[in-house]
């Protein structure tokens, strides 16, 4: 997957989610237009248009996950920072075992906090 794509017409809301990518995933604006933003750690990728009217829900995406090296400090930042938790860290094991988090993001989104376990 090269990206997601999230849409918010709201510049102050817009100027909040680029700083909860910069400083919680290590996301740096690779890319600014004047109807988006482009938003990079090298690995994970996020797009978010600034010409909609609001935030809009569309589609059927559930969640997105984020790859970080320790979930539990990765939670403690956005607990720190004030961002809802909606899943405290705990393991699982799935085709891989891995432990997760899920928090929501500046505009709604809900995003999983993944660290893989080998």
């Amino acid at each position: 997957m090269h990206h997601i794509s999230m849409k918010c017409g709201d510049p102050c809301l817009v100027r909040k989610a680029v700083s909860f990518y910069e400083e919680i995933f290590g996301c740096h604006i690779v890319r600014e237009w004047e109807k988006g933003i482009f938003l990079s750690n090298g690995k994970d990728s996020i797009e978010i248009f600034t010409d909609g009217e609001g935030t809009f829900l569309k589609g059927s995406i559930r969640h997105f996950a984020i790859e970080v090296e320790d979930v539990d400090k990765t939670v403690s930042l956005l607990q720190e920072r004030g961002h809802e938790i909606t899943l405290l860290p705990k393991d699982i094991e799935v085709p891989f075992e891995a432990r997760i988090s899920f928090c929501k993001g500046v505009l709604g989104e809900e995003i999983e906090v993944l660290e893989v376990r080998e």
